[in-house]
């Protein structure tokens, strides 16, 4: 399996089963991620040697998810509905980008069984992401789940002005009915959020 990131992560991970396409797909035991160290102007080449290649599937990290959209053969509904992929893989010579964010993000919080009608303690979700629409499907999943707010992250590497952050958090308090906190972090996110813009975005009833 290849990996094509921004920045080296030095760690192996150990995979038994990969979600690919609603069903599960047996990879072994044990399997390395390839990594592949790139920059931006060099995605079209990369995925254009990746179609000639016999590959099982690729992970694509920040910022890239969004990037290589114009070069793969096709997008399943759930990249087409965040415009966001992390996971490439391959059908008769295809690549096709697929999203497995959203289902994780799920997963990972029922497989924790938490008791949410006997909670006795606040439940907030970290539903930020570079994409917008990615950030609302996180938000809403978060709220399926039962969480009590989503703690939202101003885009990252993305470099948005105040007005793209304002909009960005206001479309998502617009479609998603759960109280959300703004997380400004900006040496995480190369962006700061302005007490200009946290005035104007405290006038939405669900950022709190």
């Amino acid at each position: 399996m290849d990996d094509l990131i921004k920045q080296m992560i030095k760690s192996n991970l150990k995979i038994e089963r990969y979600l690919i396409k609603d069903f599960w797909l047996d990879l072994g035991d044990m399997q390395y991620y390839d990594k592949k160290l790139i920059n931006e102007g060099d995605i079209e080449g990369i995925i254009n040697e990746l179609k000639n290649d016999n590959i099982s599937g690729i992970n694509v990290t920040v910022p890239l998810k969004g990037l290589v959209i114009p070069f793969l053969n096709q997008l399943t509904s759930l990249a087409k509905e965040t415009n966001s992929v992390n996971t490439i893989y391959s059908v008769e010579g295809k690549l096709i980008g697929h999203n497995t964010d959203i289902a994780g993000f799920e997963l990972g919080i029922r497989h924790l069984k938490y008791n949410i009608k006997d909670k006795k303690v606040f439940i907030f979700a970290g539903t930020g992401a570079n994409s917008t629409k990615e950030a609302i499907y996180l938000s809403m999943a978060a709220k399926s789940a039962g969480a009590d707010a989503a703690l939202l992250v101003s885009p990252y590497y993305n470099k948005p002005p105040q007005e793209g952050i304002y909009y960005h958090h206001m479309k998502i308090a617009d479609e998603v009915d759960i109280p959300q906190i703004l997380y400004n972090v900006p040496s995480r996110t190369a962006s700061f959020i302005e007490p200009e813009t946290v005035l104007r975005l405290s006038s939405h009833k669900n950022i709190i």
